[in-house]
This record gives C-alpha cells, structure tokens and sequence, in this order.
C-alpha cells in the first residue's frame, strides 16, 4: 500500500513541479566583464519553491521507508517470532554501528534473512553516500528530526549560442561546460567561459531542475527522478524476501 501510495504521489509531485517551472521561477541575465570580455549568467529575482513541493517530498521519502521497516516486521512474523518494538530495518553506513545497533532490529528474521540485509548496507564496498538507500534514510532522517526538508533549483546552460552583431567581430570559445549547473538564488553568477569582443550578443539555453539536498559529498540529485529511483529500489528490495513468505 505505501508503494502504491508512493508512486501515485510521485507522480503528482511531477505535475506541481512543472506547474512550478512553467511560472518561470527565475530572471537570468548575462554580464559582460569589461576589462576581459568574460561572459556569465546572473540570477535575478527568484521565486520560492512551494511549501507543498517540499512537503509532498517528505511525506513520499516517508512512504519509502516505512515500507522497508514493514518488511522487517513480516520478515519476522515469517520466522515464526512475534515482532519487537526495535524491529526494523537497518541502514548504516558505518560497519560498527551496524554490528552494535542492527542487532535487535532484526535478531528475530531468519538467518537468510539477516544475510540479504547485511549485504545491502550501505557501508560494503562500492556503496557508501552514492547508494540511493543511504540517501534515502538521511532524508527522511533529515526530514523529521533536524531540519526542514529543502530543495534548491539549479540552470542548466544548454545549447550555446553566439551572435555577431558587425562583420568582424570574434567569438572567443575557451572551454565550455555543458553540465555545469548554478545554484538559483539572487545574484548568483555562472562563468560561461566565453570570451567576446564588444558589440557581439550571446545568448544561452536553460533549464530550472528542482534537486534534493546534498547527502554528504554526494553529487546533487535531480527531484523526480531519484525519488522513482528509489521506488524501485525498494520494490527491489522487497522482491529479494518473497522467498521468506513462502
């Protein structure tokens, strides 16, 4: 029920989100430095992103994980055992605390059950901040006990574009990014690494994303897809168990 109930609300999170860029969130203009020609992106005035976006978000990282600690407690009632009020299931990223706290959650599953749960921590080699599971349980962590779950827009320049305004004029392309992505918030700048001779007009393409917060020094998620993302992951999940229910 709480994946159903995910997915659907994924969905419409999606749709408020493109309500939400189609209102043009932002004003980009571009800024010339006199002295070297170098041209960037400027942010202007911006809109807040919705309070329902953020909170629609927390309610479905919420959904994802309550039905992993669902899991457990079937995985034990599987295995015969009555479920404790510490059942649940784990997710650490540091082996020691897994040894020292995963314990009681999940003492009363079947052996195979425990290993399968083992093996998908986020501390084992390969994982770690990257592994969408860990970034699930830091969210939704984040989320009810130490902050409001935020999101920021980023830009992405796309599609370069140069005009010249006069015969004669040059366009001086150094090295340009096609990824690089700007924080949208007033007067945030974005260097083009374009260099232009006066009198020669530059315009760019972009697109507004809405991104969850960083998880340590993992690179910035884009919203709806990481949240479909982790769905299947936890339908996945769920799938390794099916044969503890037979």
């Amino acid at each position: 029920m709480k994946l159903e109930w995910a997915d659907q609300h994924i969905c419409d999170l999606e749709t408020a989100v493109s309500v939400f860029i189609n209102t043009h969130p932002c004003e980009l203009s571009f800024e010339r430095d006199l002295q070297s020609g170098d041209i960037a992106i400027v942010i202007g005035r911006c809109k807040l992103i919705p309070d329902n976006l953020c909170l629609l978000t927390a309610d479905i990282l919420n959904a994802l994980r309550s039905a992993l600690d669902y899991l457990a407690r079937q995985l034990v009632i599987a295995n015969h055992q009555l479920p404790s009020r510490k059942c649940g299931f784990p997710i650490f990223i540091d082996f020691e605390l897994f040894k020292s706290m995963s314990g009681r959650m999940i003492q009363d599953m079947s052996l195979s059950a425990q290993t399968n749960i083992k093996a998908l921590q986020p501390f084992n080699p390969g994982l770690g901040e990257n592994r969408l599971l860990w970034a699930l349980h830091e969210l939704n962590n984040a989320d009810k006990h130490h902050f409001p779950l935020a999101m920021s827009g980023r830009v992405r320049p796309s599609g370069f574009a140069a005009k010249m305004a006069e015969v004669g004029s040059k366009v001086l392309i150094r090295a340009y990014a096609e990824d690089a992505v700007i924080e949208i918030k007033e007067g945030a700048k974005l260097d083009l690494g374009i260099s232009t001779d006066h009198g020669v007009h530059v315009d760019a393409e972009v697109t507004v994303s809405i991104t969850l917060p960083k998880i340590g020094n993992s690179a910035d998620r884009e919203l709806i897809s990481t949240l479909r993302g982790m769905c299947g992951m936890t339908k996945g999940i769920i799938s390794l168990f099916l044969d503890e229910f037979k």
